[in-house]
Parts: structure tokens; sequence; C-alpha cells
């Protein structure tokens, strides 16, 4: 089996057990946090996911300019590909910023940008919401330029292994912090692709985190 069959194996796969997680865990969501929390919540991540507007498409960039690369350039010669690495890998940094940049905005603004009819504790709650998953929407940007390189490896089996691992930790990790009482904060935490950057940034093979 390639690597494409595989990945799309694992994609529907992990499409499966995505909608399953979400038919046993969000009621449960709901009983322990309630209405009024989980709404914030989600509200809150519908608000943070519009930062990822700012990639702008840069990810298919990347594949695209590295697969002409690789058709016109011999396989060790790496300074070019070291370039295009740094290039694009300043560009995620870049954006990375701004994206902080405008969640810290949000966060110092909340009750301007979300209105009123909110308590003081859940204008404060929902801005220690935006700051965890600003800060979760700005590594997901940098370890973009780690995880394009694979998928223009066409390693797509190890992507979608991640996604996967993810969709099955995140529900149960979730649970057990909202069973331990962390609520809406111990979400967002979860949510934060902290472990996909670390997973990635070791899978990029040696010769080529040189080249960044």
């Amino acid at each position: 089996m390639n690597q494409k069959e595989s990945g799309i194996i694992l994609s529907w796969t992990t499409q499966g057990i995505l909608v399953l997680s979400g038919l046993i865990y969000t009621p449960i969501a709901l009983r322990i946090l309630g209405q009024n929390e989980y709404g914030l919540y989600q509200l809150t991540g519908s608000v943070v996911s519009y930062l990822g507007l700012l990639g702008f498409g840069f990810s298919s960039s990347y594949i695209r300019f590295y697969s002409r690369y690789k058709a016109v350039n011999h396989e060790d010669d790496r300074e070019k590909l070291a370039r295009l690495n740094g290039m694009f890998l300043t560009v995620f940094l870049c954006i990375a910023g701004i994206c902080l940049l405008f969640g810290m905005i949000l966060a110092a603004n909340v009750t301007i940008f979300f209105g009123a009819g909110f308590s003081v504790t859940e204008y404060t709650r929902m801005r220690t919401l935006l700051i965890l998953m600003v800060i979760g929407m700005a590594l997901t940007f940098i370890d973009s330029t780690f995880s394009c390189q694979i998928a223009a490896q066409e390693k797509f089996f190890y992507l979608k292994l991640i996604d996967l691992f993810q969709v099955i930790l995140n529900p149960f990790i979730s649970a057990i912090l909202l069973f331990l009482g962390f609520q809406s904060i111990g979400l967002a935490v979860v949510t934060t692709p902290f472990l996909q950057f670390l997973c990635i940034g070791q899978q990029v093979p040696k010769h080529r985190r040189s080249s960044l």
C-alpha cells in the first residue's frame, strides 16, 4: 500500500472517529460545563478560527514551489532548498506574529468586540480562552513549514496518523480535564497543537532541519 492509499484510509478513519467522538463527547462536555460555559468556549473558538485566514494559501504555495524545485534540481543540491525553507519559515513566523498581535488586541478589548450581555466572570474567562487559542493558532502557523515539507514529500501516512492520534487523544484528555474541574480552560489547553508542533519538528530529517 503506497502513501496515498494509506493516507486516504487513515483520513476516512479519522473522519469516522471524529463523528463518533463528537456524538459521545459533546453531551459529556455540555453536562459538565453547562450551556453557558460550553457556548462561551464555542463562541471564542469560532472567532479565533477566523485568524486562520491569515495563512492566505501559503501552504499550497510552498508545496508548489517545492515540487518545481525537485523537478529541476538535483537531489543533493540543498542550497536552494535551504533558501526556500528559510523564506517560507520566515513568512510563517511573520504570520504567527501577526496572529498573536491580533489575538492580544482581541483579548484586551473583549467587551468591545463581543458586546454587552456577559458577566465580568465570563469576560475574564473569554479573555483567557482567547489567549490560549491564539497561541495555539500561532503554533500551527509556525509548524506549517515542516508539515508542508512532509506533505510535499508525499509522506501522507505520517501526517494522517498525527491527525488520527489527535482525534483520539483530544476528547479523551479533554474529558479527564473536565472531570478534574478545569472547565473550558482545560479544553483550550488541549486544543493547543503543541504536541503536533513537536512531533512534526522531530519527523523532519536532520539534514532537512539543518537547512532551515
